[in-house]
């Protein structure tokens, strides 16, 4: 079956063409690809006033920073085995607490800024 007409005030037949600057250019390339539309679809939205959603686009996506932030998350599950041992009775000096809890507020600090760095909004952990 084939697809129906569209309606004569539906078909866009008229074209526009605009002059612009590289850097012009370069931004709007830059929105079109962030919005997921097409060219044409994006120039339409921004002439007539209509909604375009720019997403979000990470900063960086680099594996070793996935990586990194695996490895952070690890080293941070291992802190919390230690931190249940101590809560269970094991043996504790307040040093070593002392220690651990700078440790925990290291990894929190390097997982969130590694997170801001790649784009990455989760984190908050």
């Amino acid at each position: 079956m084939a697809r129906p007409k569209k309606l004569d005030n539906l078909i866009k037949n008229k074209r526009l063409n605009v002059k612009m600057t590289e850097p012009e250019y370069l931004i709007v390339i830059k929105n079109v690809e962030s919005s997921g539309l097409t060219i044409s679809e994006y120039i339409r939205r921004c002439l007539l006033n209509k909604k375009v959603i720019i997403r979000k686009v990470n900063k960086v996506d680099m594996p070793e920073i996935r990586d990194i932030k695996a490895n952070l998350g690890k080293i941070g599950s291992n802190i919390n085995q230690i931190a249940k041992y101590f809560n269970q009775g094991g043996y504790r000096s307040s040093q070593v607490l002392y220690e651990l809890h700078n440790c925990m507020d290291e990894i929190h600090k390097a997982f969130n800024d590694l997170s801001k760095l790649a784009g990455d909004d989760s984190g908050n952990n």
